[in-house]
């Protein structure tokens, strides 16, 4: 084994019956980088041969002992936003063909890759076939990958979890990779957005997009009066903060998970007759009209782009807070 991260890239001599993976094992020490035996598709089941897998914070999560416990086993490979192509195909499996372009719905994809089984940090995983998206014309693998959970996990905050619509006056806490989608997709919907984030070197961009003022500290959108704020970030200052600026009978989306626990008075929430909803996830729809506005052009997510042996080490720089907003890794071309 070698720690990572992790073989290089351009392993050409790796028989076709093996493949390069990224192994989680022990929490706050590196990924590893093993040879695996290529899996084979069972029944209802694809082989994606991955093109790129974000990396999601719930990996961060997953590496530093937040959400550890969540995992199903370990040694796993991490990795629940995939995209590539179907190279081969199980018994049972219609309307999918080797070849085929595809994304995948993670909580649909049970067993669920990079929670429950390997995931995407290798050059091939197994998705069962319910979960598969065909990824539209249009879309690069990079951008459908992070469409199956960053864009999926934003839309559903917005929409469903956060009720916007035209004219709701929202509050986007965090501006990484899910914050700043959530933004412009609240931006899509006709909302007016305002926007916390400690981090001044992405308030730029968020104001291009049309967000109308971006802060330093959560408790500065105090004064606005906020139909809906939805935490991106997830940590106690910010929840907390959360709480105290959305108007009386507001709302207050929780979906980062910055800190495994949070307190917040009983008298201030009480007081403030919040709305406090979690979201988790979303649907397979979500990320059928997430692919459609990016086929569009109208909707894509930024992201800092590595390559296959970068994994390991963006994963400790996630967790240390050196590499901000969303990851994702080119597994192959």
């Amino acid at each position: 084994m070698n720690e990572t991260g992790p073989m290089s890239s351009s392993a050409t001599a790796t028989p076709p019956q093996s493949m390069r993976a990224c192994q989680f094992v022990e929490v706050n020490k590196p990924l590893v980088g093993i040879e695996l035996a290529t899996p084979e598709p069972g029944p209802g089941e694809v082989r994606l041969d991955l093109r790129a897998a974000g990396m999601c914070h719930s990996d961060v999560g997953f590496y530093n002992g937040t959400i550890t416990d969540t995992l199903d086993h370990r040694p796993i490979v991490l990795g629940h936003e995939n995209a590539g192509v179907i190279s081969a195909v199980g018994a049972g499996v219609t309307g999918f063909s080797v070849g085929d372009r595809v994304t995948a719905y993670p909580i649909q994809a049970h067993p669920y890759p990079g929670v429950e089984r390997d995931g995407g940090y290798a050059d091939s995983t197994l998705i069962p076939a319910a979960g598969l998206i065909r990824i539209p014309d249009g879309v690069s693998f990079e951008q459908a990958a992070v469409a199956s959970d960053a864009g999926l996990t934003a839309y559903h905050a917005v929409h469903a979890s956060g009720e916007v619509t035209r004219g709701t006056q929202v509050g986007i806490v965090g501006l990484g990779g899910l914050g700043m989608g959530g933004a412009w997709l609240a931006l899509l919907a006709g909302a007016e957005v305002y926007a916390a984030e400690i981090n001044d070197k992405v308030h730029a961009h968020a104001l291009s997009l049309g967000v109308k003022e971006v802060f330093t500290d959560v408790n500065d959108l105090k004064p606005l009066g906020l139909d809906v704020i939805i935490d991106f970030a997830g940590m106690q200052e910010t929840i907390l903060g959360a709480v105290q600026s959305v108007k009386v009978g507001g709302r207050v989306v929780l979906v980062g998970l910055g800190v495994a626990e949070f307190t917040v008075p009983s008298m201030l929430f009480v007081s403030q007759q919040v709305h406090f909803v979690g979201s988790w996830g979303g649907t397979k729809q979500d990320i059928v009209e997430v692919l459609d506005l990016m086929s569009a052009g109208r909707f894509d997510i930024p992201a800092t782009i590595i390559d296959f042996d970068q994994i390991g080490q963006s994963l400790q720089d996630m967790a240390a807070g050196k590499l901000l907003g969303k990851v994702v890794a080119r597994v192959s071309d």
